[in-house]
């Protein structure tokens, strides 16, 4: 009788140190359905480009649902469910998990977006913000990176470049300050 593995690669102490897990995958399960979901991971190369070239047989969007392991896990996820409606954001699936023509249309959209020449030109814009972030934690000497620096940062990017494509670049002003919206 042939057993999986039992691996909860959603356990942070596993994220931690994933490598033997991997290691783990690729010999006894190269195709391993995490308990309890839809989703397979998929560790060797061979099986890995068979997938990633026939979209058509392993769609990105095959399954909706709570990437989980485990009952604490969902629980989890439901609270950070939560956390993004009461916070108002809206989340999306990454590009990775759009199947065509959307992928396509996403994809065209982030490699304008992320032009050489458009990066230079918010540069100054984008070192500016960071500097007024750490600016308002400095003083305490600690901080909650995460919450003050990594999720800030993106949005005040984000808004000002819609602003810009919105009203056009001209119009859209400068980059919002971090205090702006407090």
């Amino acid at each position: 009788m042939n057993t999986q593995p039992q691996i909860n690669l959603f356990d942070p102490a596993l994220q931690q140190c994933p490598y033997d897990a991997y290691k783990t995958l690729r010999d006894e399960a190269p195709v391993y359905n995490i308990p309890g979901t839809q989703i397979y991971v998929v560790s060797r190369y061979e099986h890995v480009r068979e997938v990633l070239m026939d979209p058509a047989r392993f769609p990105s969007t095959a399954a909706n649902e709570l990437m989980r392991a485990s009952p604490t896990d969902m629980e989890r996820g439901r609270k950070v469910a939560e956390r993004f409606r009461e916070k108002g954001w809206l989340p999306a699936p990454a590009l990775a998990a759009r199947d065509d023509p959307n992928h396509k249309q996403m994809r065209a959209m982030f490699n304008e977006a992320f032009k050489p020449s458009r990066i230079k030109e918010i540069d100054p814009r984008v070192e500016t913000l960071a500097y007024q972030l750490i600016d308002e934690f400095l003083p305490e000497g600690k901080c909650d990176w995460v919450r003050q620096f990594c999720i800030p940062l993106p949005l005040f990017i984000s808004r000002w470049a819609h602003a810009a494509r919105t009203c056009g670049a001209s119009r859209a002003g400068p980059m919002p300050s971090s205090t702006a919206s407090r």
